[in-house]
C-alpha cells in the first residue's frame, strides 16, 4: 500500500473528557500516514491544553476565532485538507487500530469507490459495548445510488461521521456539509457522496461510537428530529441524484417516525 496522506479531522468543543482517549486512538493507527488536524471551536475547558501536551509532528491545531456551530466546524476541517482521503472523528469517538488501514484496502481498490464505512458499536461514558452494528453481512462493494436509495428507506446505515472514509476528489463535486440540517447533517452528506459512485463496506466493527450525557446528538427531540428530516428530504428533492417520488418520501416519513420514537424509547431506557 502507497503511502498517501490520510486526512484525520477532529472536531471539537469542550472535549476534555474524552479529546485524550480519541486522539489516542488516531496516533495508535497502523496505518502511520496521517494529517490530523484538530479544530477547536471555542472551548472554555481544558481542551486545547491537553490536545498541546501531545508532541506528534502530525498534529496541527487549530481555534477558531468564535463558535461556528456544529456543521460550520466540520466544514472548517474541510479547509486544511491536504489527503487524498479523510475521515471525520468526533472528540468523544474511538477508532481501532486497524480502522484507517483496513478502510483504505477497500477504497483503493477501484478509483470509483467514493466512501468507505463499517460495522461498529455503540459505547456509553464508561466504554461498555451497548449494541453491535452490521448493516451488512459481508465485506463488499455496492453500487452508490442503489444504496442509497436502500438508506432513504432504511435510515442512516454508513453510521456517524467517524465511521466513513471519504474520496476528497468526490467530496470537492458535492461540496460541504449542508448548513439546514444538523441531527442528519452527516447523513445527507453520504447520501451525496454516494450518487458519484461506488460505496465500500467492511464488516469488522472498526469504530465505536459513544453515547454520553455530553453527546449532543443523544438529546433528541421529536418535533426538532422531523423539522431536520423534512429539510433532509428537500435537499435530496434539489440535489435530484436519487430521482425521488412521492410515494418514495411517504415510505421515509413513516419508517422514519417509527425510528425516531424507537430511538428516544431506547435513550430513556438504556441511557
Amino acid at each position: 500500500m502507497s503511502n498517501e496522506i490520510v486526512s484525520i479531522c477532529i472536531p471539537v468543543f469542550n472535549g476534555e473528557k474524552t479529546i485524550a482517549k480519541t486522539l489516542e486512538s488516531v496516533l495508535c493507527q497502523t496505518y502511520q500516514t496521517l494529517e490530523i488536524i484538530i479544530v477547536d471551536n471555542c472551548s472554555v475547558d481544558s481542551t486545547e491544553e491537553i490536545i498541546k501536551t501531545y508532541t506528534d509532528d502530525r498534529i496541527r491545531y487549530y481555534k477558531n476565532e468564535s463558535n461556528l456551530g456544529m456543521v460550520g466546524n466540520w466544514n472548517r476541517c474541510i479547509q486544511y485538507v491536504t489527503g487524498k482521503y479523510l475521515i471525520f472523528v468526533c472528540a468523544d469517538d474511538l477508532l481501532e487500530k486497524d480502522a484507517i488501514k483496513k478502510k483504505l484496502e477497500i477504497i483503493k481498490s477501484k478509483e470509483d469507490i467514493a466512501l468507505v464505512f463499517s460495522a461498529s458499536s455503540i459505547i456509553n461514558d464508561d466504554g461498555k459495548v451497548l449494541m453491535h452494528r452490521h448493516p451488512l453481512k459481508k465485506t463488499c462493494i455496492v453500487d452508490g445510488k442503489k444504496f442509497a436509495k436502500k438508506a432513504f428507506y432504511k435510515g442512516n446505515l454508513y453510521g456517524e461521521p467517524t465511521n466513513v472514509l471519504i474520496r476528497k476528489s468526490v467530496l470537492d463535486k458535492v461540496g460541504e456539509f449542508a448548513t439546514n440540517t444538523y441531527y442528519e447533517t452527516d447523513f445527507e452528506m453520504w447520501m451525496r457522496l454516494s450518487c458519484f459512485g461506488s460505496v465500500g463496506y467492511v464488516n469488522e466493527e472498526l469504530m465505536n461510537y459513544r453515547i454520553a450525557s455530553s453527546n449532543q446528538t443523544s438529546k433528541i427531540q421529536f418535533k426538532k428530529k422531523l423539522l431536520d428530516d423534512k429539510n433532509f428530504v428537500s435537499n435530496m428533492h434539489k440535489y435530484n441524484y436519487l430521482e425521488l417520488t412521492k410515494l418514495d418520501d411517504y415510505i421515509h416519513y413513516i419508517i422514519t417516525t417509527l425510528k425516531i420514537i424507537a430511538r428516544i424509547v431506547y435513550m430513556k431506557l438504556f441511557c
